[in-house]
């Protein structure tokens, strides 16, 4: 990976493993349980949910990409209840999970040694049609930081009650609800 846009990805997915860890290193079981509200993620199943991607996801839809040349093809994906298996693990273990697989997908990105003329190969998403590699890339360092925001939301929600009128002056409390 030899851009500035590569090394900045690279970054970037280098630091959700440890910004996980700071956020869940002291949270009680009950405090992983914490969401939104009605029919939102808990932290537990933000943990979870990240891992399944790293699993199943992220290297799999850059592979499928630059092995096939620019090929449009449907990428494969498994749409499975990735809660079920992992649902009563501790937040320290989800993140000890999360943070070796991220190491072994650094690990094969940096393998690839992708080229700047990699970035505009094409891919087709079932779903969503044409998607290129940088935005592949683009999307799975997104994705980490919007579920780093996720979880700070699960946190600060508890307090929207509580703090009254200077709800005014915590965006994080009523952007979102």
């Amino acid at each position: 990976m030899n851009t500035p846009f590569l090394k900045y990805i690279q970054e970037r997915l280098v630091i959700a493993p440890t910004l996980l860890e700071s956020m869940v290193a002291t949270l009680s079981e009950d405090d992983m349980d914490l969401n939104e509200g009605d029919g939102t993620m808990t932290i537990r199943d933000i943990l979870i949910h990240l891992i399944y991607m790293e699993q199943t996801f992220w290297m799999m839809e850059i592979e499928n990409i630059l092995k096939r040349n620019g090929t449009l093809e449907p990428i494969p994906w498994k749409g499975l209840d990735h809660t079920t298996a992992m649902g009563n693990f501790n937040g320290k273990k989800l993140v000890r999970i999360f943070q070796e697989n991220r190491t072994e997908n650094l690990e094969l990105l940096h393998g690839i040694n992708i080229k700047k003329r990699h970035l505009n190969r094409l891919g087709i998403d079932p779903e969503l049609g044409k998607i290129t590699l940088k935005e592949v890339l683009s999307a799975w360092t997104a994705h980490d930081l919007s579920h780093v925001y996720q979880i700070l939301r699960c946190l600060c929600y508890q307090f929207r009650l509580d703090v009254g009128p200077l709800k005014k002056h915590i965006k994080i409390l009523y952007q979102n609800y």
